[in-house]
């Protein structure tokens, strides 16, 4: 749910790429991922996006539409292939509904979104990279809250931010209970073979505290100081 000119940004993350490192599993997982029926759907989803970032709201919904129904008529697929997809479709879905000020429908896509990569891992640990994303379903929470001017909305959603990239709180928790943190995703990346140096940048991020608290400092100084918005101090 980017806004142009007002992100902070992060370096590209290829979390395929960490999961095709993650032996034969993972391996064999992309090569199913790439099969043309999935990339139909992820593609979709990307194409849709594009045509949000252009305006073109009305094709975008019509995209999303016939992505849904592809996703829908997906049969055998890998479960956990099911649920990345969903995370596209979710995502996507959700920042149309933003980009037309469908504030309840956005919130609801970002809901679905993220319970699509906790329900993902569960299924498959090797794609814990993606837990990474679950932070950003908040920051967009925030902006939604921030337009709304839903002031103690959107400072619980980057209370829950901070606490996400300070460690204090999980990315995910999945079904037994274990906590999916920047912790957990440094050990897990630590434990791939040998990582190129420019997939290195987006890795750092999860054992780099002061890289996080720098993101986040940035990011509120987008949201506080997007004109037209005036917000009220806390207390």
């Amino acid at each position: 749910m980017s806004e142009r000119g007002a992100g902070a940004a992060q370096p590209r993350y290829d979390w395929d790429y960490l999961v095709s490192r993650s032996g034969d599993e993972g391996r064999a997982w992309t090569l199913e991922y790439a099969r043309p029926e999935h990339v139909a759907v992820a593609k979709g989803a990307d194409e849709a996006l594009a045509l949000c970032l252009q305006r073109r709201f009305e094709s975008a919904r019509a995209l999303l539409e016939d992505t849904g129904a592809r996703l829908a008529a997906l049969h055998g697929a890998r479960a956990s292939i099911v649920h990345v997809l969903e995370r596209w479709y979710h995502g996507v879905s959700a920042y149309h509904a933003y980009c037309i000020e469908d504030y309840e429908l956005a919130q609801q896509g970002l809901v679905l979104a993220a319970e699509a990569i906790r329900a993902a891992v569960d299924q498959d640990r090797f794609l814990a990279p993606l837990a990474h994303h679950c932070h950003e379903f908040h920051l967009h929470h925030t902006r939604i809250a921030r337009n709304r001017r839903r002031w103690p909305e959107m400072r619980e959603h980057l209370g829950i931010v901070r606490a996400m990239l300070e460690n204090s709180a999980p990315l995910c928790v999945l079904g037994d209970g274990t906590r999916v943190d920047y912790v957990m995703l440094a050990r897990h990346c630590a434990a791939l073979p040998e990582i190129p140096a420019e997939a290195q940048a987006s890795v750092s991020f999860f054992s780099d505290q002061a890289a996080r608290s720098r993101f986040h400092e940035r990011f509120l100084l987008a949201l506080y100081l997007l004109p037209g918005i005036v917000i009220p101090s806390a207390g």
